[in-house]
């Protein structure tokens, strides 16, 4: 009787574990344009700044389209420009071992990719707090 009461417990797991399974099938649909993607950290004080820059890529594609060759830059409220240079594809390094960046201090990032679009943001203010 035990036996019989644990292949009836097993059969009735196992039919309920195999009816919680359904297959989803994902519907492609047609390619949105890809959209440009800016990802850009300025840190107070000295030290490395990075520009990501790339574009949204179609369902399914795992590796972001890189922009390569791209000018990127920011100035300053006093209309001094850095210039960041390309360290690896689509990644743009400022390497700002001279210039302190004041908590409080705005800055607007320039964008010129090499199909020619230009790209400028609005000022955007170093948060306080971070030295």
């Amino acid at each position: 009787m035990r036996r019989l009461c644990i292949y009836g417990l097993l059969a009735v797991s196992l039919s309920y574990l195999s009816g919680c399974i359904e297959a989803v099938e994902l519907k492609e649909e047609t390619p949105a344009e890809k959209e440009f993607v800016v990802h850009a950290v300025l840190y107070a004080g000295t030290g490395r700044n990075v520009v990501e820059l790339g574009f949204t890529q179609e369902f399914g594609i795992v590796i972001p389209a890189p922009e390569e060759g791209a000018n990127v830059s920011v100035t300053d409220e006093q209309g001094n420009t850095y210039s960041f240079t390309e360290e690896s594809s689509g990644t743009y390094i400022w390497e700002n071992t001279t210039r302190p960046i004041l908590a409080g201090e705005a800055f607007t990032l320039n964008i010129s990719t090499r199909s020619g679009e230009a790209f400028t943001s609005p000022p955007e203010t170093v948060p306080g707090g971070v030295t």
